[in-house]
């Protein structure tokens, strides 16, 4: 049973119905307030949820991460090779990010890139080995140059990439993440994720793959110190080794002139790692071969040649010798001594006898250097033209004194036969 309002004011009287209205406003009032507290803690307590959920995630995130690169770093044994590490790392990468490819490529100083290693996915075309002309991409390549990552969700829709989209999306790349690898003064790489479709690039994947090649850095550098100190030691040790054995060469009793060099020419090829070493003798501008160490006997003692038909001639103007790793690579490509020869490595040194150019010195291969020449080498030619040099005038000297004293023999000879010709 209820009442309206006007039946209760009846019933009850005015001034009841002013209480009962009151405290029914009250109530209603009281109700809403506390309905609206309660929807403004639930919301609180929803957005702390929600939060708390982010910031686990993030946490899960960041530990998943820190994980790849605990991973990456404990399988780095003593003594890993730069290569080593890089395949090391692609490969963690790839275990992390399984649907992504993963690359590292290398950037010419004519802005070629290629990608030297790769870990590819199930069914897609293989990256290893992809080469890309980046000047064709200013854009892109100036912002790898830079050291500044290149991000692309859609490569082809993106209007950097105009010039080379076809052959990126040939190679099943269509999303690309590439950071660069840069020391100081030099880029080093580019370690990159790629996609076989669009895709948004996630800041957990961003910020991954920008720790890992931060690391990536980091070890190279280490590992190219480490490399650079033992490659000093093995250099002084060769080197010491190398003057010793000269020393002894050049105190032997009973080795002659020739005997000398054809020792030091096959000390030095072995040294240098070549075939083939000459002493030359320059005169009117004819290149005679006099002592030769060659494994075919192609080039012997006595064997002659216009002096600009070798590389030889190169060097008889300069007081350093010229190293050459590669001929055919380098600007010495098309010289007539290479043409003429095919010797691809190449390390000479002008002779000098009395302040002027008597022989050159060289040390050559037809095979390319694996590794440049060392900076020692350079020296130990310098010293060995030298001790050449100064066999040489001490060969001429001994040459000039038994002239000298043979003729004096011949003098006496002749007096005494005038001195008895005259007593008849």
């Amino acid at each position: 049973m209820f009442f309206t309002t006007s039946e209760v004011g009846e019933y009850f009287g005015s001034g009841f119905l002013a209480t009962w209205l009151l405290a029914t406003t009250t109530i209603i009032t009281t109700f809403l307030f506390f309905r609206k507290k309660l929807l403004s803690a639930k919301q609180e307590l929803d957005r702390e949820i929600v939060g708390r959920k982010q910031a686990e995630e993030v946490l899960l995130l960041s530990q998943k991460r820190l994980k790849l690169l605990n991973t990456i770093l404990t399988g780095v044994p003593l003594g890993m090779s730069v290569e080593q590490i890089i395949k090391n790392t692609i490969k963690e990468l790839n275990r992390h990010f399984p649907d992504l490819k993963v690359g590292f490529s290398d950037i010419d100083n004519n802005g070629i890139l290629t990608v030297i290693h790769s870990v590819e996915i199930e069914n897609a075309p293989s990256l290893k080995g992809f080469v890309a002309d980046l000047t064709a991409a200013p854009d892109y390549f100036f912002t790898l140059a830079n050291g500044q990552k290149f991000i692309v969700e859609d490569v082809a829709k993106n209007q950097c990439l105009v010039s080379l989209a076809s052959d990126i999306l040939n190679v099943g790349n269509q999303a690309i993440l590439e950071i660069p690898l840069r020391d100081s003064s030099s880029l080093i790489g580019v370690l990159g994720f790629y996609d076989s479709h669009p895709r948004n690039w996630s800041e957990y994947e961003i910020n991954t793959i920008t720790e890992v090649a931060n690391y990536l850095i980091v070890a190279i550098r280490d590992i190219q110190s480490q490399e650079e100190n033992k490659r000093i030691q093995v250099e002084l040790r060769e080197s010491e080794a190398f003057l010793r054995t000269l020393y002894e060469v050049a105190v032997a009793r009973n080795f002659d002139f020739e005997q000398r060099i054809q020792y030091l020419l096959a000390m030095g090829c072995q040294t240098f790692s070549v075939e083939f070493g000459i002493l030359a003798r320059v005169k009117d501008n004819r290149y005679q071969v006099t002592v030769a160490q060659a494994p075919d006997n192609s080039l012997h003692a006595g064997y002659s040649i216009e002096m600009e038909q070798t590389l030889s001639c190169e060097v008889l103007d300069n007081d350093e010798p010229l190293v050459i790793g590669h001929s055919q690579n380098s600007p010495w490509c098309n010289h007539p001594g290479y043409l003429k020869f095919g010797m691809e490595s190449y390390m000479g040194a002008r002779v000098l006898v009395a302040g002027k150019v008597h022989s050159t010195l060289s040390f050559s291969s037809r095979k390319p250097r694996q590794q440049r020449f060392q900076n020692t080498y350079r020296e130990l030619l310098k010293l060995m033209a030298q001790w050449v040099g100064s066999q040489i005038e001490r060969e001429q000297a001994e040459q000039a004194l038994k002239q000298q004293y043979n003729r004096a023999l011949l003098l006496k000879q002749i007096t005494n036969e005038v001195r008895r010709s005259l007593d008849t």
